[in-house]
């Protein structure tokens, strides 16, 4: 699968390289070119234990690149996993803002059947106005929307087989996600009663 990944901070970084691990190609996109010119130096902008091995290793192995984001870079790729750290205002309230103008730069540029994950943290009631205002655009229903908050810890997001923590709950990683696995662990069947 081709991926692109926009927004490169401490999500951006650890997502990108999470999903090149595990083999898919993946251009990770920034709109500010400094911060572009770092990565390939390998320099992330928020240190990882391990992260800088494996940015090295995948893109060694052609899995892994950066480049300043385009809107025509949509139509480059299968999914679109927008990771931007989102702002707050002075009010203490989400800015929304960069998060909406870049998936309708993506729904204009898309190729049909693009998925577009978005993994920022967003208010309640976003992704249903973000999902009307791509229908909007294309006046077609042909882009899928998913959401999927971040949910990373410091010194160990790279950790690709789920945090130290989640492993001792029993919880599964990101990869099962990333690979389509679809599993229910909540114990309960499908008619909500518990499971012998």
């Amino acid at each position: 699968m081709k991926i692109g990944i926009i927004g490169l901070w401490h999500l951006g970084e650890v997502v990108s390289t999470c999903l090149a691990e595990l083999g898919h190609k993946v251009i990770a996109y920034d709109p500010d070119p400094t911060v572009i010119e770092k990565f390939r130096r390998g320099e992330p902008v928020l240190a990882e234990p391990g992260l800088t091995v494996l940015m090295a290793k995948n893109r060694k192995a052609g899995k892994l690149f950066y480049e300043v984001f385009s809107p025509k870079s949509a139509k480059l790729h299968d999914a679109f996993f927008v990771t931007f750290d989102t702002p707050i205002t002075k009010n203490d309230s989400p800015d929304t803002e960069v998060i909406e103008r870049t998936v309708a730069e993506l729904a204009k540029n898309a190729k049909r059947g693009l998925l577009i994950v978005i993994m920022s943290q967003l208010p309640v009631g976003t992704t249903n106005k973000l999902s009307q205002r791509i229908k909007q655009i294309r006046r077609k229903n042909d882009l899928r929307i998913a959401y999927v908050p971040e949910n990373l810890h410091a010194a160990g997001a790279d950790d690709h087989r789920g945090g130290s923590q989640d492993r001792r709950r029993g919880k599964k990683g990101f990869p099962e996600i990333a690979r389509g696995e679809d599993r229910d662990e909540s114990g309960l069947g499908r008619d909500g009663k518990a499971r012998a």
